[in-house]
């Protein structure tokens, strides 16, 4: 790692001690590497559920979105740390890894008056619509959304584009059953 930061093929955030892929040329070629290579199966497996769950977002598929982050939480998370909003934010990073293409994205975005679990800024160029996610548990799709018209978190976006999706996504503690809502908002 500290030769690729060396090298200039990663960056290092002194602050927030991460590591990250510094322009879309050198992700492009990561991501493909990843998704050819014969050695890392299971991590090109996770590319591919990624990259089908942004196209899900996208294309407004409620039923196929529920679908994927059902299968990640189940997947990826421990049965004692289920409900847990950290694991929960992992889910979310791991499901929605391949948007770095095309997104900028920003995990607890301070935004009106809360935070957004999730928020997917398009890159200068990208004619994506930016995208508002919140997670909940015990609660229905319709009070996830609330949550996102309540705590103003478009409006922290509206700089950026005027296109936005905002993503409500809900689990039944006991029956582990997700649901998704999607729907468009369009900036005033």
């Amino acid at each position: 790692m500290t030769l690729f930061i060396h090298l200039g093929y990663l960056t290092y955030n002194v602050e927030e001690s991460t590591v990250s892929l510094p322009n879309k040329e050198i992700r492009m070629e990561f991501v493909e590497a990843l998704r050819g290579s014969k050695t890392h199966k299971e991590l090109s497996a996770l590319i591919k559920t990624s990259d089908r769950l942004v196209e899900a977002t996208m294309n407004k598929d409620e039923r196929l979105v529920a679908e994927i982050i059902e299968q990640l939480h189940t997947s990826t998370t421990g049965p004692n740390f289920y409900n847990n909003e950290q694991a929960l934010r992992s889910v979310l990073k791991i499901g929605y890894l391949s948007a770095i293409d095309d997104f900028v994205s920003i995990q607890e975005l301070p935004t009106g008056k809360g935070y957004a679990d999730l928020a997917l800024i398009p890159r200068r160029g990208s004619r994506r619509s930016a995208v508002v996610i919140e997670l909940k548990w015990n609660h229905t799709v319709d009070a996830a959304i609330e949550q996102i018209r309540r705590q103003q978190y478009p409006e922290v976006l509206k700089h950026f584009t005027s296109n936005l999706l905002l993503v409500g996504v809900t689990y039944d503690e006991k029956t582990k059953e997700h649901s998704c809502k999607i729907l468009e908002h369009q900036a005033k």
